[in-house]
């Protein structure tokens, strides 16, 4: 197809509308199981920027850089909840895209001696999701490593200079400030803050959105 894809031209395609292929393709909102694969195939099909990469998986072949992705979490993944539905989708993401997805945990004595779990094989090692490894300089030891590295919130990094990775962090600070005027708005001023705000920076965020 000449020129650049726009979502436009996906949903022309399939006679959807922009809506209905940006959340598939953004993975956002609610949409049929069926519906999001068909845009993402017509997406692939269609060379659209963001799933170009994808073509050799949809076709079968395998990617030639493709090795795994290892998540690093401290504790124990649970049966149920998000975290387990959030894993399972990722896992069917990663092997449509020909990677191997696997889980390691990092226990107290991984963290204290800066090393990395026994089961991770850094030489297969594409990429590295962490999910509650909040220590600081074992977090800068997984950054020196040079493998592209993603962190779901982070140690809190306020005057320790920035982690050089990826992170998803939630907004912390809009809502708890629109919360905390609003209470100060009914007289309520005697705020206070349960836990320990150096925990993550998710928390240090809300306990300084106090003004």
């Amino acid at each position: 197809m000449a020129g650049r894809v726009t979502i436009q031209d996906i949903a022309d395609a399939l006679g959807v509308s922009r809506n209905t292929v940006s959340k598939a393709i953004n993975n956002t909102g609610i949409l049929a199981d069926d519906t999001r694969e068909k845009v993402l195939r017509k997406a692939m099909e269609m060379g659209y920027k963001q799933f170009s990469y994808m073509n050799a998986a949809a076709s079968g072949e395998k990617n030639p850089s493709a090795g795994e992705i290892a998540l690093l979490i401290k504790g124990f993944v649970g049966k149920t909840g998000f975290l387990s539905a959030l894993l399972d989708r990722l896992q069917g993401e990663f092997s449509r895209l020909g990677y191997a997805f696997t889980i390691h945990r990092v226990c107290r004595e991984d963290v204290e001696a800066l090393c990395l779990p026994f089961s991770f094989d850094r030489e297969k090692a594409s990429g590295i999701i962490c999910i509650e490894v909040l220590d600081y300089e074992y977090c800068a030891m997984l950054c020196s490593l040079q493998i592209p590295l993603l962190f779901v919130d982070s140690p809190v990094t306020a005057m320790r200079g920035p982690l050089k990775a990826d992170f998803i962090l939630p907004d912390n600070q809009s809502n708890a400030y629109v919360f905390i005027r609003e209470m100060a708005r009914r007289g309520k001023t005697r705020i206070g803050f349960i836990g320990e705000y150096l925990h993550c920076q998710s928390f240090f965020e809300r306990y300084m959105s106090y003004p």
